[in-house]
C-alpha cells in the first residue's frame, strides 16, 4: 500500500473503501468464473460457498413468509394463493437444502386445504361440515406452525 492507496485486482485505488460492485458475488447464470464490475475490469468470483449461504438465507426467509401467508389465509383465504405461488417459485432454488422440504410441505398443505374446503363447504348444509371445517383448520394450523418453527430454527420440515 502506498500512502492511503490500496490495491484492488492489481490496480491502485485512492481510498481503502471499495466499491460495492467490486465485492458483489455473481448470481444467476454466471456462477463460477469471472464477472465484470462497473470499470469493465475482471474480478474473480468466489468459490460458491457464499452463493449457497445466500440462497439458504433467501429460502429460509421465503419459507417463513409462505407460512405467515398461510396463517393469514385462515382469515382471508387469498394469501394462500400468493404463498403457494412463492413456494412453487422457490422450490427449485432450495433443492438440496433443508428448506426444500418446507416448500414441498407448503405446496402439499395448500392442495390438501383446497380439496378439503371443496368437500367440507357442501357438507355444512348437512351440519357435519362445521365439525370437519374445524378439524381441517386445526390440521392446517398445526402443520403451518410446525413448519414455521422448524424453518425459523433452520431444520427441515420432515426429519
Amino acid at each position: 500500500m502506498r500512502g492511503r492507496e490500496a490495491l484492488v485486482c492489481g490496480r491502485p485505488v485512492a481510498s481503502a473503501r471499495l466499491k460495492a460492485c467490486q465485492l458483489m458475488p455473481t448470481f444467476g447464470h454466471n456462477r463460477g468464473g469471472w464477472r465484470q464490475d462497473s470499470d469493465m475490469s475482471q474480478v474473480p468470483h468466489n468459490d460458491g460457498r457464499y452463493d449457497f449461504a445466500m440462497r439458504q438465507d433467501s429460502a429460509r426467509t421465503v419459507a417463513i413468509i409462505v407460512y405467515l401467508l398461510y396463517l393469514a389465509a385462515l382469515v382471508n383465504g387469498l394469501t394462500a394463493i400468493i404463498g403457494v405461488v412463492l413456494a412453487y417459485a422457490k422450490r427449485d432454488d432450495a433443492r438440496g437444502s433443508v428448506y426444500e422440504s418446507h416448500f414441498s410441505n407448503a405446496i402439499e398443505l395448500f392442495w390438501i386445504f383446497l380439496v378439503g374446503m371443496v368437500i367440507v363447504v357442501p357438507l355444512c348444509f348437512i351440519g357435519i361440515g362445521f365439525i370437519l371445517w374445524g378439524l381441517l383448520y386445526l390440521y392446517v394450523i398445526f402443520r403451518t406452525v410446525k413448519g414455521l418453527l422448524r424453518a425459523s430454527e433452520g431444520n427441515p420440515f420432515f426429519y
